[in-house]
C-alpha cells in the first residue's frame, strides 16, 4: 500500500500547484481495478479516493467512477480498526456530498452533509460544524433551493471570518472558500451579498506561496457549472446590474467560447483587488499574482501612468501591472532569470495597457526602483529597456545614451562574456546602425559575445536577423533618406531584397 501514499503525497502538491488534470490522471491509474466495493478499508486507499474526487471536481464522467469511490471512501472510513477517526470521517463525508452533487443527486447530499455537520457537533467540533456550512450551502444551491442556500452562505462566511478575526490565521483555503460563496451568490444575482463577503479578504495576510493557481483553477472549473445554474433556476429573472458576469440569454454562446476568460472568475479577482492601492501596497507574492492574472485578462484600455483624481478608487490595470513589476524587483531583484521574466511581462502590459509616450517613464521608474534596493544588475536590464522605449518613439540619441549607460555598467561588473552581456552590447550597437551611426558601431564586440554566450551558429543568425529587422523598420520610419556610408547595409528601399547586416 506504499504506492497510495507515495501517489497521495505527489497528487496534494499538483492540487496545491492548481494541475488538476494531473493529479486525477495520477490517482485514476493507481487506484485498483474493479468495483471498490471488493476494497478493505485502508487509510491510505481512502486517503487516495478522496483526493481523487477533489482532482476530478466530482466529475461523473470519469474513469474509475467517482461516485463508487466516495462511497468507498465514506463507508470504509467507518469501518477502519481502532477507535473512530473524525477527521477522516468528515473529509469523506465531504467527498461523498461532492459527487452526489455532480450527479445530480442534490438531496442525498444535502442529507450526506448535515449527517456530516451533526457528526461534528456530537464530537464537539465547532469548528469542523463550520467548515461544512458552505457545502451544504452549495447542496441545498443545486437543489434549487436559492434563498436558504444564499442565508447559510452569508452565516457561514460571516462566522468563518468572526473565528478568524479570533485567531489572526488566514490561508488560501479560507479564500476558496469565499468564492465558492462569492460565485454561489453571484449566480443568484445577489451582487452585493457576493461583494460583501469578500470584504475581509485581504490577500496581503496569506502567506508566501505559490497558491494562487489553485485558486483561478478551482474558480475556472466551478464557474460553467454556475452559468447552468443561473439559467436552470433564474431563466427569466432580469438583472438590474448593467455589467451582471452572468449569462442568462441562451443565444449567447461567447461565454463558452475557448479560450476566453470567465466574467464570474474576473469578477471575483477585481472584487479582492478592489480595496488594494496599487500604488501604495505593500509587496506581496499572493497579491501580485492575482494583479498579474488580472492584467492579462482585463479588457486593452490606455490609462495615464500615475495616480489620477478621476482613478483613484478604481486602479487601471497598468498601475496593477507596475505593481507587479515593482514587487518581482524587490523580492527577486538579484535573480535574473526572475527580473527578466517579469521585464517580459511588463512590457507586454504597457504595450497593452499604456500610452507609448508613458513607456519611457514606466521603465525610469523601475530603474529608479531598483538603484534604490541596490539591485544594480536589474537596474541595468530596466535601462535597456528603456533604451528601447526612446529608440521606438525616435528619440534615437537618448535611447543610445541609456543602452551605453546599461551596457557600460554591466561591463564594468561583470566583464565576463554572458548572454546578458551580449545582449545587451548587441542592442547598443544595433541601436547605433538603425541610426546610421556607422563610425561607432565598433565600440563594443558584440559578434564575440555572441558567438561565446550562444554556441550554435543558428542561435547567433537568429538574434542577427532580428535585430536587423528592428533596425531596417526602425530606419524606414525615422531615416528615410538614403545612406551613402559605405559600411550601411540598411534598405531604405522596402521593395528591395534585405542583405544581412553585419557590423
Amino acid at each position: 500500500m506504499s504506492e497510495f501514499r507515495a501517489a497521495g503525497v505527489r497528487a496534494l502538491a499538483l492540487l496545491d500547484a492548481g494541475c488538476y488534470d494531473e493529479a486525477g490522471t495520477l490517482l485514476a491509474g493507481i487506484l485498483p481495478p474493479g468495483e471498490p466495493i471488493t476494497a478493505g478499508p485502508n487509510r491510505h486507499l481512502i486517503n487516495a479516493a478522496v483526493l481523487y474526487v477533489e482532482a476530478t471536481h466530482g466529475d461523473p464522467t470519469a474513469v474509475p467512477s467517482v461516485l463508487a469511490w466516495a462511497r468507498y471512501a465514506y463507508h470504509a472510513s467507518r469501518h477502519l480498526p481502532g477507535p473512530p477517526d473524525l477527521r477522516l470521517m468528515l473529509t469523506t463525508a465531504d467527498a461523498l456530498s461532492q459527487a452526489l452533487h455532480r450527479v445530480g443527486d442534490h438531496d442525498r447530499a444535502v442529507a450526506t452533509v448535515r449527517a456530516a455537520i451533526a457528526l461534528a457537533d456530537a464530537h464537539g467540533d465547532a469548528g469542523a460544524a463550520l467548515d461544512r456550512q458552505l457545502p451544504l450551502a452549495g447542496a441545498l444551491h443545486g437543489a434549487g433551493r436559492c434563498a436558504e442556500a444564499s442565508s447559510t452562505a452569508v452565516a457561514a462566511i460571516t462566522n468563518r471570518y468572526r473565528r478568524h478575526r479570533r485567531y489572526r490565521t488566514l490561508d488560501i483555503d479560507d479564500v476558496i472558500t469565499a468564492m465558492q460563496a462569492f460565485l454561489l451568490l453571484e449566480t443568484c444575482h445577489r451582487h452585493h451579498a457576493a461583494t460583501a463577503v469578500t470584504a475581509p479578504i485581504r490577500l496581503t495576510d496569506l502567506p508566501d506561496t505559490p497558491a494562487m493557481g489553485r485558486l483561478l483553477a478551482l474558480a475556472t472549473q466551478l464557474a460553467p457549472a454556475c452559468r447552468e445554474h443561473t439559467q436552470r433556476h433564474h431563466p427569466d429573472e432580469q438583472c438590474p446590474r448593467a455589467n451582471c458576469p452572468v449569462r442568462t440569454n441562451p443565444h449567447d454562446t461567447d461565454a463558452d467560447a475557448p479560450g476566453r476568460v470567465d466574467p464570474l472568475v474576473v469578477r471575483f479577482i477585481t472584487a479582492c483587488l478592489y480595496r488594494f492601492d496599487p500604488y501604495e501596497a505593500p509587496p506581496c507574492r499572493p497579491l501580485a499574482d492575482a494583479a498579474a492574472w488580472y492584467t492579462t485578462v482585463a479588457e486593452p484600455n490606455p490609462a495615464p501612468l500615475r495616480r489620477m483624481r478621476a482613478n483613484r478608487w478604481r486602479p487601471s490595470p497598468l498601475a496593477w501591472a507596475g505593481y507587479v513589476h515593482r514587487t518581482a524587483i524587490h523580492l527577486h531583484g538579484d535573480d535574473l532569470d526572475q527580473v527578466h521574466a517579469a521585464n517580459d511581462t511588463y512590457a507586454q502590459a504597457l504595450q497593452r495597457h499604456a500610452w507609448p509616450v508613458h513607456i519611457p517613464a514606466a521603465w525610469r521608474d523601475a530603474v529608479r526602483l531598483s538603484d534604490q534596493l541596490g539591485h544594480r544588475d536589474a537596474a541595468a536590464l530596466c535601462r535597456l529597456r528603456l533604451a528601447t522605449a526612446l529608440h521606438t518613439l525616435g528619440r534615437c540619441t537618448a535611447g543610445i545614451q541609456q543602452a551605453d549607460t546599461a551596457a557600460e555598467d554591466w561591463l564594468t561588473r561583470h566583464p565576463q562574456i554572458s548572454p546578458t552581456s551580449s545582449t545587451l552590447l548587441l542592442h547598443a550597437t544595433f541601436l547605433r546602425i538603425s541610426c546610421h551611426h556607422h563610425t561607432e558601431t565598433r565600440r563594443y564586440p558584440y559578434l564575440r559575445h555572441l558567438h561565446a554566450a550562444h554556441p550554435t551558429t543558428s542561435a547567433v543568425l537568429q538574434l542577427l536577423d532580428d535585430a536587423e529587422r528592428a533596425a531596417t523598420n526602425h530606419s524606414q520610419t525615422f531615416h528615410p533618406h538614403p545612406c551613402h556610408h559605405e559600411a550601411c547595409l540598411l534598405n531604405t528601399n522596402p521593395a528591395a531584397p534585405r542583405r544581412a547586416v553585419r557590423a
